[in-house]
């Protein structure tokens, strides 16, 4: 899943070997991000959960968004 990020920079998070990863995108570029989810959240409590542990980052009228 790829995730835009209060229109700030963009995030894969991929569930790999039971656990959940996230990558931080740019320029061309992928590299781990310092952001851990727990492994027993389903998928569709992604977003919900980048809300509430990014909501710092907000600007006014930007979210986070599924981008794929």
């Amino acid at each position: 899943m790829r995730f835009n990020v209060y229109s700030r920079y963009e995030i894969d998070v991929e569930q790999r070997g039971g656990r959940w990863e996230v990558f931080r995108r740019g320029d061309g570029v992928r590299r781990p991000a310092d952001v851990l989810i727990p492994h027993d959240l389903p998928e569709a409590a992604v977003v919900g959960f980048l809300e509430d542990l990014l909501h710092e980052e907000a600007r006014s009228g930007t979210s986070i968004r599924r981008v794929d």
